[in-house]
């Protein structure tokens, strides 16, 4: 900010709810913090799918993507039956925690694979 020289227009930073952010944000940079909504967005969804009926299918379909990921023979099992079932190849994406869409990406991708999973 200070390098491009924009200091002057910036009044206001977005980030997740971390305590030690919101005190550099607000002590150092002199800026209002606004909580990003997206993040807290993703928490309760997550904290609601921790609660739900939905978590052994999920866990599920987390090991079989790991699995596919890890083992080339997994892999080439999966591609083999995508072609014989004439599902679309769309090798699931793996979850990351910190990307909030990508556990919708896995289930997505799950569900166009679901024939061959």
């Amino acid at each position: 900010m200070f390098d491009l020289e924009i200091e002057q227009k910036v009044k206001t930073a977005t980030t997740d709810g971390g305590s030690d952010v919101k005190k550099a944000i607000r002590d150092h940079l002199k800026l209002n913090w606004v909580n990003c909504f997206g993040h807290k967005l993703n928490l309760v969804v997550r904290r609601l799918l921790k609660q739900s009926f939905l978590l052994s299918i999920i866990d599920r379909m987390k090991s079989a993507v790991r699995r596919i990921h890890k083992s080339g023979i997994s892999r080439r099992k999966f591609i083999g039956l995508c072609k014989e079932y004439a599902c679309p190849l769309v090798v699931p994406r793996s979850e990351c925690e910190t990307r909030w869409n990508s556990l919708y990406y896995l289930l997505i991708d799950c569900l166009r694979a679901k024939d061959v999973l």
